[in-house]
């Protein structure tokens, strides 16, 4: 679901999410509410109206649409949910978007999955908890087809 802020009571600054999850706290590089883009991600800096106190959620949301000119944010990560092995920036986001086209895909439902890196394998491995419905429905038809 999306939020709209209160932008009345809070004072919000944003730093848009570079293509490699980069992260800077630069003041230069701060965003208003009014500067934020559709279809952008953001990490979230809650400061002080004069701007001399900052604290850094190490949330990521992306801007999802307006509702008037006020962006509808959607929380997508915390931002230290990425993971290298070998220089290839694998976030969070990017395993729960393959995990639902996943389930999409083969009718599924997760109780629960998670991924880990393997750097002795140079890759990842997810952990995948099917819910008991979804894996009956997927694994009868398939065990009975293997029956002699």
């Amino acid at each position: 679901s999306d939020y709209l802020l209160d932008t009345a009571r809070h004072r919000l600054v944003y730093i848009l999410v570079c293509v490699e999850i980069c992260h800077s706290t630069n003041s230069s590089d701060t965003l208003s509410l009014s500067e934020l883009e559709q279809g952008k991600q953001y990490y979230v800096i809650v400061t002080t109206a004069d701007g001399l106190l900052r604290y850094d959620m190490n949330d990521i949301l992306e801007v999802v649409g307006f509702f008037w000119q006020v962006p509808r944010l959607q929380f997508v990560q915390k931002g230290t949910g990425v993971t290298n092995i070998t220089g290839e920036k694998v976030s969070e986001y990017q395993v729960v978007r393959a995990v639902d086209r996943l389930e999409a895909k083969y009718r599924l439902r997760s109780t629960f999955f998670f991924m880990v890196a393997d750097e002795r394998r140079g890759g990842y491995r997810l952990y995948y908890q099917p819910s008991e419905e979804h894996l009956s429905w997927w694994l009868r038809p398939r065990v009975r087809s293997s029956n002699v």
